[in-house]
């Protein structure tokens, strides 16, 4: 690996796992909120909603399957249910740790299930 390619790797992940950073307070400091039954503070939803679509774009630009693999699939999937979890106001604390259970179990299975097609490709 030549040494452009490998600071170019690093820079990414680095990139990466600062907006990872971002993303857990934003999810702490909103499920806080959730938990507690009270409007989040917009900082936190805002931090959540921000750096987890940074996330998804810099996953996006490196593998323009991302959408068509589970853990792109499952992107949509927890977008639609913290959605749902804004509306849902008693279901709210369980949505909330489904949803964080879940995308645990997701982003930490082996790469080959998230990396799995969950539909193939358009013909071309």
């Amino acid at each position: 690996m030549s040494d452009s390619v490998l600071e170019a790797l690093l820079g990414r992940r680095l990139v990466l796992n600062v907006f990872r950073v971002g993303h857990l307070v934003g999810v702490v400091g909103t499920g806080a909120a959730v938990l507690d039954r009270v409007p989040p503070a917009h900082g936190f939803v805002a931090l959540l909603v921000l750096s987890g679509l940074a996330m998804v774009v810099m996953d996006r630009l490196g593998n323009p399957d991302y959408f068509r693999q589970i853990h792109g699939l499952w992107t949509v999937v927890k977008v639609l249910s913290v959605v749902a979890l804004a509306t849902s106001g008693l279901m709210a604390t369980a949505a909330f740790w489904v949803v964080l259970a879940a995308s645990v179990i997701v982003a930490h299975a082996p790469a080959k299930f998230r990396h799995r097609p969950w539909r193939s490709p358009p013909a071309e």
